[in-house]
């Protein structure tokens, strides 16, 4: 009875804390859904609240996140990104970290959520900057990682993303150094799965079975199943992987 009673109180506590945070694009498990529960449906009896307003500088689309009390948003000051971190009790700024960043206003600047990790908090800036900070400052920048039309992977303490000007390239994420970079391969998307990664050249469709590791680029294999450009993040459902370019949609298998 003791156990079961401990048990329970853990699954609350557990339930509590990850309801309390949005720490990522679409939420905790990145699906658009929210564990919370009891909260105010009577709108029209009890309308909700504003507890704070602050005005942004952007004029865009970037997304908040909400972990450890603070909210996490990319804002545009002048000819910067401003990556704000405000305290969601006040609504004051806790810190606020500006960049320089070249892209031009087109429905706003950044457009991306920050992703937070632990005390490690992801950005990336339109222009395909991306930074790792803390709550007192960056922790690293590195402009080899310029992904600019599909999202890096991280697998087993490495990123591995399609960048500007066409490179697949494998980071280190506690330190952002460079592992490897292999040219050819413009914005096409990947996916990791079985120990590889299967990474479109962007500009042809041709799909790379690449070795998940960060020693070394290894090619393990190829095919050209549509050719043409292909800039859709692949999708991988019990063994069929399912690719597209602009003209044409494959199944392929992989068993």
């Amino acid at each position: 009875m003791r156990l079961f009673m401990l048990i329970s109180a853990f699954l609350l506590l557990s339930t509590t804390a990850f309801s309390a945070e949005w720490p990522q694009f679409r939420g905790i498990q990145a699906d658009g859904c929210s564990p919370e529960q009891g909260i105010n449906k009577a709108w029209n009896e009890k309308a909700p609240a504003v507890l704070w307003q602050i005005p942004l500088g952007d004029n865009g689309h970037a997304g908040p996140a909400v972990a450890g009390g603070k909210v996490f948003i990319i804002d545009h000051q002048g000819d910067q990104d401003v990556v704000r971190a405000i305290d969601i009790a006040t609504g004051k700024d806790v810190w606020t970290f500006p960049y320089a960043d070249p892209f031009k206003f087109w429905n706003g600047f950044a457009r991306t959520t920050p992703a937070v990790d632990g005390d490690r908090l992801y950005t990336l800036s339109a222009s395909g900057q991306l930074y790792c900070l803390d709550t007192a400052a960056a922790r690293w920048q590195n402009t080899n990682m310029q992904a600019s039309f599909n999202a890096p992977i991280l697998a087993d303490g490495y990123l591995y993303g399609n960048s500007d000007p066409g490179n697949l390239v494998c980071l280190e994420l506690a330190t952002g150094n460079l592992a490897w970079s292999q040219g050819g391969f413009d914005k096409g998307g990947l996916l990791a799965v079985d120990g590889t990664l299967i990474a479109i050249q962007g500009a042809t469709g041709d799909i790379k079975l690449v070795k998940l590791q960060a020693t070394a680029y290894e090619e393990l294999g190829a095919l050209k199943p549509l050719g043409g450009q292909g800039w859709a993040p692949p999708v991988l459902a019990d063994g069929k992987l399912i690719v597209r370019t602009t003209k044409a949609l494959a199944c392929i298998d992989l068993k």
